[in-house]
């Protein structure tokens, strides 16, 4: 089915009449566009099993709303998510009398990723950026062995990353899947005949401008909202008078493609921009055991404060090269400074302290294929280069005891992989997800205990899914 959809399509692009495709994609400029959205995210779940002479019970649940904003002008674009993360997880593993194990984990996280670009002209743009996120995490563990001991273990951390890049740049990228969304109105309604004759690139870019007006328009009934863009669209048509034939196939053509509206998004432009990014990372996590019979109880904390200073340059393409084809490019390379100090405490505290220069490279790039609205098709490629050079102090107690070591770490990475996405309905999708991972990541330090490591890899995955959404 899939398949036949795909040459189907393939088959309708070529017959695209020449005053429909003179019209680009990349002459589109999206209005003035200002939306909020709220995301609910929640899940349930209860399950029990026996095996032998255990039973296993677990009881999980999670509630995630996040909050997106969207605003575009000719002088501000900007974009951001606010995302509270809720769940616990509750599990009891049982064998007769003689052995209990209960463990229970609650988590709370709130993470916040906004982006702001001001343009002083239709090109040279200013940016401030924030990218913050902060986690609590409650562990219990409790054990209890009638042949043995009773055990009792408490754990709790926090981490916290907060990162405030800051950038000036020359280019800009425009969303342009207004505009694809007219066109394949338009061509739809050609290759039904339903168009009296030829459609204009002028009549093509006053369309696309209108279908962002009604698209971008927030509604919460999802039927209003269908039947207000419906007539909305056909009253532009009716007032063009580029129509011939009012009838049942000209409505469902309009329904069908409106319904599709929100999926995978085009865009067109590059951007330059050059960065600076100070970042903070701040990790704590404290460890309680209590053992009964024999009498035992200890401690363990681990802090860890890290402080990050990164220069970098980006370089982003994002080519519409037709109405089916786009071309996505991603280029990043920086470099800086990081210190920071780690602290383990057992019996008595352990410090390591550190200065290192970092350098960061970076690169993907995407051709995607979109043969029809509900159609796309991707080949990704990508990879990474993190390298870090420093020299490393641990002091061990109050002994004063001091050992220092140089040391360089190197993470390499390569990334390929494909995406296929078919839509069967609006709420029901299936998509496939191939690819393969390679990396090498090595560790040299030089100092009393000298010692090195090397880690070399590849991962292969397959993912096939189904999706269906309820509202």
């Amino acid at each position: 089915m899939l398949l036949l959809s795909l040459f189907s399509s393939i088959h309708a692009q070529n017959k695209i009449a020449n005053n429909l495709s003179d019209f680009k994609l990349s002459d589109y400029k999206l209005a003035d566009v200002n939306q909020q959205r709220l995301n609910l995210d929640f899940g349930f779940s209860l399950s029990s099993r026996q095996f032998n002479s255990f039973n296993n019970n677990d009881i999980l649940g999670n509630f995630s709303p996040t909050y997106f904003t969207y605003r575009n002008t000719r002088k501000y674009q900007g974009e951001g998510s606010y995302n509270l993360r809720t769940s616990f997880f509750k599990n009891s593993n049982q064998r007769n009398t003689d052995f209990t194990n209960k463990r229970n984990l609650t988590r709370l996280g709130f993470s916040v990723n906004v982006q702001n670009r001001f343009y002083k002209n239709e090109k040279l743009f200013f940016e401030l950026d924030l990218i913050a996120d902060e986690d609590f995490t409650n562990r219990t563990l409790e054990t209890n062995n009638s042949f043995s001991s009773y055990e009792e273990s408490f754990e709790r951390s926090n981490e916290l990353n907060i990162s405030l890049p800051l950038g000036i740049g020359i280019g800009r990228i425009e969303s342009v899947e207004d505009a694809r969304l007219a066109l394949f109105i338009l061509q739809d309604l050609e290759e039904k005949g339903k168009t009296k004759g030829n459609i204009s690139p002028e009549l093509c870019l006053d369309f696309a401008k209108h279908i962002s007006k009604v698209r971008w328009k927030r509604v919460l009934d999802f039927r209003m909202q269908n039947q207000y863009q419906v007539e909305a669209v056909d009253s532009f048509l009716r007032d063009k008078d580029i129509i011939n034939d009012y009838d049942a196939a000209y409505y469902t053509s309009i329904m069908d493609l409106l319904r599709y509206n929100w999926l995978p998004r085009r865009s067109h432009g590059n951007r330059l921009s050059f960065h600076f990014t100070p970042s903070i990372i701040s990790i704590f996590n404290d460890q309680e055991t209590h053992i009964f019979e024999p009498e035992d109880y200890n401690t363990q904390n681990i802090k860890l404060n890290s402080f990050q200073y990164l220069g970098h340059v980006d370089f982003r393409v994002a080519k519409a090269i037709s109405l089916q084809w786009q071309w996505d490019f991603f280029a990043k390379i920086g470099a800086g400074f990081e210190n920071g100090n780690r602290t383990y405490e057992i019996n008595e505290p352990t410090i390591y302290s550190y200065n290192a220069f970092i350098s960061r490279g970076e690169f993907s790039t995407r051709i995607g294929y979109y043969p029809n609205s509900r159609t796309f098709i991707s080949v990704n490629l990508g990879s990474y280069l993190f390298n870090d050079i420093g020299t490393e102090s641990e002091q061990n107690g109050n002994q004063g005891a001091v050992f220092e070591k140089e040391y360089q770490n190197t993470n390499v990475n390569f990334n390929s992989s494909i995406e296929i996405f078919y839509w069967f309905a609006p709420n029901f999708s299936i998509n496939l997800n191939a690819g393969m991972n390679l990396y090498s990541v090595s560790n040299n330090s030089q100092n009393i205990l000298s010692g090195n490591s090397l880690l070399d890899g590849s991962n292969n995955y397959l993912d096939i899914g189904l999706l269906y959404s309820i509202f």
